[in-house]
């Protein structure tokens, strides 16, 4: 259970983290192509979104022993950045951060018994930590670039 509360702790200080550039980001930049790939910054938030969605629809299954999904990545993605295009930038952050707090609380209701017969509750905290980190430090990377 340790190593679980330590994931949920690094998951919730990733995102903090990336909540509090989100709030100081340039407005000339959320909309510009190229912070990941072809991805504006708010295109960044919008794949996070759809990530933490999909683990909040899974969580409850690891406890009856289902919830294995195999993903074609590319068209995961593809579909959570379409499915938010039409947000403005606000409703996009704002989304994220009821998103990631929603399953926050999800994963504070994992007993230690579910924690230690199924380690995907703490893989997907990892996955999702990790990814958050890589396009946190890619939208800063971004940002300083039109410095």
């Amino acid at each position: 259970m340790e190593a679980f509360l330590q994931s949920l702790a690094a998951y919730e200080a990733a995102y903090q983290d990336l909540f509090d550039l989100l709030a100081r980001y340039p407005a000339s930049r959320r909309q510009k192509k190229g912070a990941c790939g072809d991805w504006s910054p708010q295109q960044v938030v919008a794949h996070l979104s759809g990530w933490i969605a999909e683990a909040k629809r899974r969580y409850p299954r690891f406890a009856t022993g289902t919830g294995n999904v195999v993903y074609n990545l590319d068209v995961f993605n593809d579909v959570s950045v379409r499915r938010r295009r039409d947000y403005n930038w606000a409703h996009t952050v704002a989304e994220l951060e009821r998103l990631v707090g929603e399953l926050a609380a999800m994963a504070r209701q994992v007993t230690p018994q579910q924690a230690g017969q199924d380690d995907r509750y703490r893989e997907w905290l990892d996955s999702l930590t990790e990814d958050c980190r890589q396009h946190t430090a890619q939208l800063l990377a971004f940002e300083k670039a039109s410095s």
